[in-house]
């Protein structure tokens, strides 16, 4: 659990506080406000329809621009790894890829062959490809970017998730403490100033 969660624990009724953060709106719903957990349980559920959705369609973009780049271009469709098929997106050909590594590597090492060579093969991702025309490599560009757009959406519907139960917690705090549960005190004088928060059970 982390501190912030710790910090909320000693501020709430235990089960509510769980019971938000597991179900938003059902924390809610232990305090006797079932119909203000409606928003909760609609949000939760549809973000996640939109997390599913997205990440399966990103899944099924991948599959397809891998196909694709294997059909078309001699690639290697078993190939997990981003840096790869990063170079088939912005590189036309094994060769562009090669010199553009060259190239990179004599600017960073102008005097230094040696260097030279062990950063391209460092940096190398291997594999060999061509595509046979700009129309197919763009084709593929533009499935690499569609791919990205459902992660992204993907993203936004995990940060949802974890949104909504933030602010189901922030509103069972709320409801306990227009209830009584939870309160402010703050005592001082002109010198020194203290606040604090209870909780009455």
């Amino acid at each position: 659990m982390t501190a912030w969660m710790l910090v909320l624990a000693s501020w709430l009724p235990a089960k509510a506080l769980a019971l938000s953060l597991v179900l938003p709106g059902a924390g809610e719903a232990s305090l006797g406000y079932s119909a203000r957990a409606v928003p909760f349980w609609t949000a939760e559920a549809a973000s996640w329809v939109s997390l599913f959705t997205f990440k399966n369609l990103e899944w099924r973009t991948q599959e397809t621009y891998r196909g694709f780049a294997y059909h078309h271009a001699g690639a290697d469709a078993r190939r997990t790894d981003e840096a790869y098929w990063h170079a088939l997106e912005f590189y036309r050909d094994r060769e562009a890829y090669e010199e553009a590594l060259w190239m990179e590597a004599r600017a960073l090492y102008p005097d230094d062959p040696e260097a030279q060579a062990a950063y391209v093969a460092r940096h190398d991702v291997g594999g060999t490809w061509a595509w046979p025309s700009r129309d197919l490599w763009f084709r593929f560009q533009d499935l690499r970017e569609r791919a990205r757009s459902y992660e992204s959406w993907a993203t936004l519907s995990l940060g949802l998730l974890v949104a909504n139960r933030l602010a189901s917690v922030i509103d069972v705090f709320l409801l306990s403490h227009s209830r009584g549960r939870v309160g402010f005190d703050v005592q001082g004088n002109p010198h020194q100033v203290q606040a604090g928060i209870r909780w009455h059970p």
